[in-house]
């Protein structure tokens, strides 16, 4: 295998194949969304909820339907290690099959794009603001043309 990007920037592609799969449940098939999308540090390369956290945010009554889920994913879309419950969460990390087929689906739609890629935001972020100022903004404080005392009286002049 080659060298593997990293998860986010095929996160995608891999849900798109998720979606595909017809062997998953509607609900392991929400399971993994959940884990990829929502749970997923990028950071450490993995997700690690609680069974109890995962009941809660899915609306599931019973921790056996994880169980049954991690059954049904475990191997061919994530390579999930079982903690032991007490201070030690399962760790679902998408596994390498997985990993590389969305890579290869990212690869194949590159290839087939004719435009150049633009990416929105420089790699030190910020404003892409032009650094030369004009002469007005250089100089401090405000300067307002002086009101003229015939102009004050004119003005005020037809009120009083």
């Amino acid at each position: 295998m080659t060298n593997l990007r990293p998860f986010k920037e095929i996160q995608l592609q891999w849900l798109r194949l998720l979606l595909a799969d017809t062997s998953l449940s509607a609900r392991a098939v929400q399971f993994a969304t959940y884990l990829a999308v929502v749970r997923y540090n990028d950071n450490y390369g993995k997700a690690w909820p609680s069974h109890a956290t995962v009941c809660k945010d899915l609306g599931l009554k019973s921790e056996k339907t994880i169980q049954r889920l991690i059954k049904e994913l475990d191997g061919k879309w994530f390579e999930i290690r079982r903690g032991n419950g007490q201070k030690q969460s399962t760790e679902y990390v998408p596994s390498k099959t997985s990993h590389q087929a969305a890579q290869d689906l990212r690869e194949k739609e590159e290839t087939g794009k004719t435009d150049k890629i633009v990416h929105l935001r420089g790699h030190e972020g910020g404003r892409s603001c032009p650094q030369t100022q004009t002469e007005m903004s250089r100089q401090p404080g405000q300067k307002c043309p002086p009101i003229k005392d015939k102009e004050k009286t004119g003005a005020n002049a037809g009120f009083t």
